[in-house]
């Protein structure tokens, strides 16, 4: 072991990169196997962009880890015992690499920026380094992951209404009297959140890029995510949004299919993130609820979406007197295996008897659309030119089966 890494106190990693690049003469970066940087030297050598983008984002970025997949790169790196070297070229920059492994399971690894080749004792100290690293590696790793297991612990009990605030700051390293706010991230492919290790990720990077402490807590394919350090909750409402926005990007390019993201309302300190949680959720079944919201929202600028979900509670179990002419066009069209005369009837709701857009809506010349909304008339026996017909087949349609469930389409 070199003489300037075995002093290290273990699992000190910040101390090791520096005490590695004061051995082999240029920045150092320690990464986990997702190219999260773990601690990064202070030495100014070597300080090109890449690594000024690395060290900001606290990850190497997406478009350079792809790179180096698709170059073989990482296979090469992963399967080599020996220090790796990539040459500068127009737009990468010279780098030596090694992984850390303990036997067969590669734990990270050691990257060095600097120029020129490397001589015979650099690549020897370079080897030695990546040897000793093993063991803070290992130490780093399992008090990370135990203490992170009870930080999940303690926002979930709180954000389930049974836990401590005090709790969470205190393991966290937050503030529990600073404004907070919860964002909630759902796909309609929940199987593909669970198994993607990079969607917490990229929601805590971008979370940190807006000013926030992100606490990001998965759940039954959905994140829950506690954002505080905000001075004031007007400055949380707008950085949550912000947030949002800019995740629907790279979420899209990450999972198939639809994801939505809602934000709750601020509240005025960590103690109070049940009641923004509540609102969130309720956003997101707003969201999902009338398609022309979008796929991202924030609880404030969906109060009309939001009452027509709690009024779609309230009449859930609601005894109507039967048939109803919705009723009557959801039996005539299940016999026909389509939704070609409720969606009509909606189409015509929803355009305020506008019979051009409500035909454009649906992809119909409005001659054919006058003569379907004939027809759903006829069988339904709706009298449209009744206020309260009206009323009544809107609250029906809403309350449809999958409609509060995101599958309706707009």
């Amino acid at each position: 072991m070199e003489p300037a890494v075995s002093g290290i106190a273990l699992g000190n990693l910040e101390a090791l990169a520096d005490a590695i690049s004061a051995q082999v003469g240029g920045a150092v970066t320690i990464e986990d196997v997702q190219s999260r940087v773990l601690a990064y030297s202070s030495s100014e050598d070597a300080v090109d962009d890449i690594r000024k983008l690395t060290i900001l984002g606290r990850r190497v970025p997406q478009w350079r880890i792809s790179a180096m997949e698709e170059s073989g790169f990482f296979r090469a790196l992963w399967a080599s015992g020996d220090v790796v070297h990539r040459s500068a070229s127009d737009d990468e920059p010279e780098r030596f690499a090694i992984a850390v492994k303990a036997g067969t399971e590669i734990l990270g690894s050691i990257w060095v920026a600097t120029s020129g080749t490397p001589g015979h004792d650099m690549v020897e100290v370079l080897r030695n380094c990546a040897a000793a690293a093993v063991s803070h590696l290992l130490f780093y790793r399992s008090l990370h992951s135990g203490l992170a297991l009870q930080v999940d612990t303690a926002a979930r009990d709180l954000l389930k209404g049974h836990g401590s605030a005090d709790l969470l700051a205190e393991r966290a390293g937050l503030s529990a009297a600073l404004p907070a706010i919860v964002l909630v991230i759902r796909s309609d492919d929940p199987r593909r959140m669970d198994i993607n290790p990079r969607v917490p990720e990229l929601v805590t990077l971008k979370s940190s890029l807006q000013g926030g402490r992100p606490v990001v807590v998965p759940r039954e394919g959905s994140l829950w995510v506690i954002l505080t350090g905000f001075r004031t909750p007007e400055e949380a409402q707008a950085r949550a949004r912000t947030v949002a926005e800019s995740l629907v990007e790279p979420l899209d390019s990450m999972l198939p299919g639809r994801t939505w993201i809602s934000v709750g309302t601020a509240v005025s300190s960590l103690h109070g993130v049940r009641d923004s949680l509540r609102s969130a959720e309720l956003a997101l079944r707003a969201l999902k609820f009338s398609p022309a919201a979008g796929t991202v929202g924030s609880a404030p600028d969906l109060g009309n979406e939001m009452a027509l979900v709690q009024l779609g509670d309230s009449l859930a179990g609601a005894d109507f007197s039967r048939p109803t002419p919705v009723d009557r066009l959801v039996n005539h069209d299940g016999e026909r295996g389509d939704t070609a005369l409720v969606d009509t009837l909606r189409a015509y709701l929803d355009a305020f008897g506008n019979i051009p857009k409500a035909a454009r809506q649906l992809g119909y010349h409005p001659n054919s659309f006058r003569y379907r909304l004939r027809k759903m008339e006829e069988i339904s026996g709706i009298k449209l030119e009744d206020p309260d017909a009206r009323l009544l087949a809107q609250i029906q349609l809403r309350l449809l089966p999958g409609v509060g469930d995101g599958q309706r389409n707009g």
